[in-house]
């Protein structure tokens, strides 16, 4: 396992349910959680630590990116 940094940005509702299916996701483990923040727009920035095999996180990044609200993305930062 490695560890991954997630980075979504949506609706302030939809910050919960994404942080909490991400540590839900078997295989991943959250391991911290950077303040939320406000953007201009009225969305919010939520940065996520995971450890995580790659392809168990890429897997449910591009699981939870599919059902995100127009104007939302959840991506995995390189690195």
């Amino acid at each position: 396992m490695n560890e991954h940094h997630i980075t979504f940005e949506g609706a302030p509702d939809e910050a919960v349910r994404i942080a909490t299916e991400i540590a839900d996701v078997d295989g991943v483990d959250l391991t911290s959680s950077e303040p939320p923040v406000a953007l201009a727009d009225g969305r919010l920035r939520l940065g996520l630590t995971v450890q995580a095999t790659a392809e168990v996180i890429r897997a449910a990044v591009d699981e939870l990116g599919a059902g995100l609200d127009d104007g939302g993305s959840i991506t995995l930062d390189a690195g």
